[in-house]
């Protein structure tokens, strides 16, 4: 939750971390330890912000993480088959994807959600 104050010309904010439950509705602010977790991964967070290339570097870091889930769609194999994942992700199994292929599919792409993770799979695919 963000309090804004607005005196003149000036904005200023302050920030109320809370949890909140899933199952029952409830708020509880954070305080101690939690707090201080939660102020320390924010400023870290904006430090990553206002720094091209920390930016890049994490995101870099996230689009690693989902390449494999992605790259199995691009292949003939079922991926609803849970063992044919498992053999593809380990390299058991060939791609079939090739260079001139990842291009044209380059130029298919058209879902702004999934756009720049796909984008970076298919520039990265190994």
């Amino acid at each position: 939750m963000v309090g804004l104050t607005f005196l003149d010309k000036d904005i200023s904010f302050q920030t109320y971390p809370y949890l909140q439950g899933n199952d029952k509705a409830w708020i509880r602010p954070l305080d101690g330890l939690q707090k201080r977790c939660f102020e320390e991964n924010l400023i870290k967070l904006n430090q990553i912000i206002v720094n091209p290339d920390l930016l890049l570097e994490e995101y870099k870091k996230q689009l690693a993480k989902i390449s494999d889930g992605y790259k199995i769609f691009f292949e003939p194999y079922s991926y609803k088959n849970k063992y044919i994942n498992y053999l593809y992700n380990k390299h058991l199994l060939p791609s079939f994807l090739s260079k001139s292929k990842r291009l044209v599919l380059l130029n298919l792409i058209r879902c702004e959600t999934h756009y720049d993770k796909m984008i970076y799979l298919l520039k990265n695919f190994k």
